[in-house]
């Protein structure tokens, strides 16, 4: 494996880092859906 390192110790590493950017991911989609969200609510209420 990478450079003698047990295996237990790379698949951590590796699950770690994946749910480290689905997290990000995460809490990025929802400050943005969030936002989109008022934004078309506000225009749905001033459109006749």
């Amino acid at each position: 494996m990478a450079l003698g390192e047990k295996k237990w110790k790379v698949i951590c590493q590796v699950v770690g880092e994946v749910l480290m950017v689905a997290c990000l991911g995460i809490v990025c989609s929802l400050f943005a859906c969030n936002q989109l969200a008022d934004r078309l609510s506000l225009e749905m209420f001033e459109t006749p």
